[in-house]
C-alpha cells in the first residue's frame, strides 16, 4: 500500500512543477501568470504576442562563369536581381564585360527565395597588335623595348596588357616613326601602319644574260632588269641565275641621285666526267693501234713471200686506220671536256 501512496504524491508534486515551469512572469509587477495569459493578472500589464512562424524560404539557383573581362550569371528562376562589388548590374540572365582582373563580390536577389552571394575571380585580359612598317624589315620597338624586325607581312606582338603602349619604328636611312596603340576589352587586337620618311635615290641593276634573281641584303627582290628606290645606304647584292657562277657586290645609294650596276654572269664550265673517261679509253685504243701497226709494218718487212708481203701489208693498213680514227674521237672527246 505505500507505492501507490507514493506514486500519488509524486505525481501531484510534478504538476507543480510544469504548472510553476509553465507560469508566466509579469515584467511589471512580478505575478505569476499562466502562459497563456495575455494581461498580467496582478496589474493588467499586456504581455507581447509570439511572431507569427514563417515558413522558410527556397534557395535560389545561380550559376557564375567567367572569362577574360567578363562574368555570366544564370538563375532559376530568371528575373534575379545582381549586384557587383556594391554596385546595381543588372537582373538575371546577366552578361557583363570589362571587369578588371581579380575578385569581385556577387549578390543575387529575388523576391520569395534566400539570397545567394558569393565571389569570383576574373583572369586578366591580354590583346594582339600587328604593325606594318614601310619599308619592310625596320625594327619595331615596343614602350621603349624591341620587339623585333618587321617583315613584308608586319610583327605580330601578343601577350600585351590592356590601355596604351608606344610604338616606334626605326631603319638606317629614314627618320624615326612612332604611335600610340589603346587595347580596350571591347577591341583588344589592334593594327599600327608606320610609314619611315628619308631621302631616297634610285638603284638600277642590269645583268647580261638578264633574269637572274637578284638578293639585296639577303633578302629576294625580284629579277634582272631591277630598279628601286632605296634609302641612302651600302647594299650588298647578290645575282644567280641557273648554269652561270654567282655575283656578288656592293651598291651605294645618295640620296636624289640614280646608282646603276652592270653584272656580268660568267657561264659554269660543265666538264662531263663521262667524256673524261671515254676520252681516255680512245686515247689507249689509239696507242694499242698505234702498237699493233708497228709490229705488223716489222713483219712486212721480214716477209719472205709475196702473199705473207700482201698479207702483212694490209693488216699494217687496218691498224693504221684504226689509230687515226682513235686518235680523232679521242681529240674531239677531250676538247669537249676541257671546253665545257
Amino acid at each position: 500500500m505505500r507505492w501507490p501512496g507514493l506514486l500519488r504524491v509524486t505525481f501531484v508534486l510534478l504538476l507543480c512543477v510544469a504548472a510553476v515551469l509553465a507560469a508566466k512572469n509579469c515584467p511589471s509587477c512580478g505575478a505569476s501568470n499562466r502562459d497563456d495569459a495575455k494581461f498580467c493578472k496582478g496589474c493588467g500589464y499586456e504581455f507581447p504576442r509570439p511572431a507569427p512562424s514563417r515558413p522558410a524560404l527556397p534557395r535560389l539557383s545561380v550559376s557564375v562563369v567567367t572569362g577574360p573581362g567578363t562574368v555570366e550569371v544564370r538563375s532559376t528562376p530568371d528575373g534575379a536581381r545582381v549586384t557587383i562589388d556594391g554596385g546595381r548590374a543588372g537582373v538575371t540572365p546577366f552578361s557583363g564585360s570589362g571587369l578588371s582582373a581579380g575578385q569581385h563580390e556577387l549578390l543575387v536577389e529575388r523576391d520569395g527565395y534566400r539570397d545567394y552571394s558569393t565571389t569570383f575571380t576574373v583572369a586578366r585580359v591580354v590583346g594582339t597588335a600587328l604593325v606594318t612598317v614601310a619599308p619592310a624589315g625596320a625594327e619595331v620597338l615596343l614602350d621603349g623595348k624591341s620587339a623585333g624586325t618587321a617583315g613584308p607581312d608586319g610583327l605580330r606582338i601578343e601577350g600585351l596588357s590592356m590601355g596604351s603602349h608606344l610604338v616606334q619604328a626605326r631603319f638606317p636611312g629614314y627618320e624615326d616613326a612612332s604611335t600610340t596603340l589603346r587595347l580596350t576589352i571591347d577591341e583588344p587586337n589592334v593594327e599600327a601602319r608606320l610609314e619611315l620618311a628619308g631621302l631616297f635615290g634610285m638603284l638600277l641593276v642590269q645583268s647580261r644574260p638578264s633574269g637572274a634573281s637578284l638578293l639585296i641584303d639577303g633578302r629576294p627582290v625580284a629579277e634582272t632588269p631591277y630598279s628601286a628606290s632605296l634609302a641612302p645606304a651600302r647594299y650588298s647584292l647578290v645575282a644567280s641565275k641557273p648554269g652561270f657562277e654567282d655575283w656578288a657586290g656592293v651598291a651605294d645609294v645618295r640620296s636624289t641621285d640614280t646608282t646603276s650596276v652592270a653584272i656580268v654572269l660568267s657561264r659554269l664550265k660543265t666538264r662531263k666526267p663521262a667524256l673524261l673517261w671515254l676520252g681516255l679509253t680512245t686515247l689507249a685504243g689509239t696507242g694499242a693501234s698505234v702498237a699493233m701497226g708497228e709490229m705488223s709494218y716489222s713483219h712486212y718487212l721480214d716477209a719472205t713471200t709475196p702473199a705473207d708481203a700482201e698479207r702483212l701489208r694490209k693488216t699494217t693498213q687496218t691498224w693504221d686506220m684504226a689509230r687515226n680514227v682513235a686518235g680523232g674521237v679521242t681529240a674531239l672527246l677531250l676538247g669537249s671536256y676541257l671546253l665545257f
